[in-house]
Order: structure tokens, then sequence, then C-alpha cells
């Protein structure tokens, strides 16, 4: 494999990871045909976060990217915004490549190149898994931060300032050691516009190439670590009483939310179960038995 070598005036190192999105189903439609919009938006998320870093106090950022020769162009976008390198890592081999793949060949090439931060969106576009940041995390053993919205480096420390998004928009805000993951939403930051002196750099800045072989892995690698196995919940049973219900065709689920808010009560009104959490979960089960929603 190709050493992967950073530029020795670098004292802080970052690498962003960028989807570009191969398929129609994943592209944003468009009649101009905008490179941009063939790369994940969440990941130029994370690329503006390092960018920031690089502004305010100096650090060398690498975008890498997994696919097919297309996919280069993922990096080239990153170029025009004042990225300064790029890991492309051929993938031609296995169209249907998986999560925990790529977060393996993701680990493969960067677990001896030491950078401080590494970034990533917190999800892609189609499928949305969000996985490959934890496996990622899994794999170099380091700790990973999601759903971030911003972050800072404290000056003169190795550690940063997160600022997390958390349910009910309640947000917290903590501090990280470096090295560290953090996977980005789209709420914090907007992305900044590619510039005329970066796009005309951007074609002289490296791209280092890693075939599947200089990884050490063969086609065979996903199916040897791979186990899929699909796990349906059972339809609930409903009487045969109750034939013409409204809730016939509906999960388990569905049937319960339909009793609680009042689909099958004369008055229309929903069942408050009151007392400790406990209780009201022997109530409801005992309100379901006794209208024969369950056994």
């Amino acid at each position: 494999m190709e050493e992967i070598s950073l530029k020795p005036e670098a004292h802080f190192k970052i690498l962003v990871c960028i989807k570009y999105l191969e398929s129609e189903g994943e592209r944003v439609q468009s009649i101009a045909v905008d490179p941009e919009r063939q790369v994940n938006p969440l990941d130029l998320i994370a690329l503006e976060g390092g960018l920031k870093i690089k502004d305010e106090g100096g650090a060398e950022i690498t975008a890498l990217t997994v696919g097919s020769k297309e996919a280069s162009k993922a990096l080239r976008v990153c170029f025009n915004k004042g990225c300064d390198q790029g890991i492309h890592i051929h993938l031609p081999e296995i169209p249907d490549h998986d999560s925990f793949l790529v977060s393996s060949l993701i680990t493969k090439a960067v677990q001896d190149s030491h950078f401080d931060l590494i970034l990533f969106g917190n999800q892609g576009r189609e499928g949305a898994s969000g996985l490959v940041p934890i496996y990622t995390s899994e794999l170099l053993s380091l700790p990973l931060y999601r759903n971030v919205e911003q972050f800072s480096l404290e000056e003169g420390k190795m550690t940063l300032q997160v600022v997390r998004r958390l349910q009910n928009k309640d947000k917290e805000i903590l501090k990280c050691h470096l090295p560290c993951l953090l996977a980005l939403v789209e709420e914090g930051m907007e992305v900044r516009l590619s510039k005329m002196d970066f796009i005309t750099k951007a074609s002289k800045k490296p791209i280092h190439s890693i075939s599947l072989n200089s990884l050490g892995l063969n086609k065979n690698f996903i199916k040897e670590n791979t186990k899929v196995r699909n796990e349906f919940l059972p339809e609930g049973r409903i009487r045969k009483k109750y034939p013409l219900l409204p809730y016939i065709h509906l999960t388990m689920f569905e049937r319960i939310h339909y009793v609680i808010s009042g689909g099958m009560m004369d008055d229309k009104k929903g069942r408050l179960f009151k007392g400790q959490k406990h209780l009201q979960v022997s109530s409801l089960i005992h309100y379901l038995k006794e209208i024969h929603l369950i056994d």
C-alpha cells in the first residue's frame, strides 16, 4: 500500500470522510450538472467544520472517499473549498458495499496516519443508517460523538468544545479529548461557497489512490465478515368476534395506539392510566385483555 504522508508543517491533522452519491436515487435532481450536488450534504457540513478550524488556527485537512473512479469528483469539490489533499479508496469490484466494508477500508487506510480529528456527516442521504461513523469508531478504538451541531478547538489544548443536539431541541455542551470522531448534523453550520483561487489550484492538489488489494483485503472480505439476519415482529391476532373493526389490518403497535387514542371508545376520548409506571402498564394490559385485543 502506498504510504500516506502528510505535510511536515501540519501540527493538527483533520480527516473528513466524504460520500459520493453514485446512484440516481441518492442524487439531488437538477437540470444543471453540479458536482457539489453529488456529494452527501451532511459530509459537506463536516468539511465546513474542519475548514473553520483551519481558518482559526491552522490545520491540514485530508478528504477521503470510497467508491468507483467517479468518486474522485467528491475530492475535487473539497479541494475547491480549501481542502489540502485527498485519499480515494477504489472499490469497483463490489458495487453493493455496505457500511461495515466501508468502515473497514477507512480504518485500514488511515490507522497509521494518526489524525487528530475525524469528521463525518451524521448519516447518508439514502438508507440513512449512520453506521459508518459507529463502525469506524469501534475499529479505530476512538470515541465518537454524534448529532454534533458545532465544535471548536480550545486554544493551546488538545480538547474540543462540542455542542450536541438532543431530543426536544435540547442541547448539551461537552469537552472532548482528542483524537476522536464527530458526526455532524445540518443545523449548526452553513457550507461555504467554492473560491476561485482554490478552484484554480485544485488540479495540483494530491490524491492518494488506494486499491482494495493494497489494503490487504479481497473480494470475499465482505462475505467472510458479514452475516445478514432478517427479523420480523409477529402480527397481532384479532378475535373473530370483531371481524369488522377498523383496526383489523393494523399492526399490534398501531392497534394499541388506536385504543389509547380513543378509537374504540364510545365517547371518543382517550383513556388515562394514573399511578406509578408499573401500575399504569398493568392497567393497560388488563384493559387490552378486557376488550379482547390481546390474550
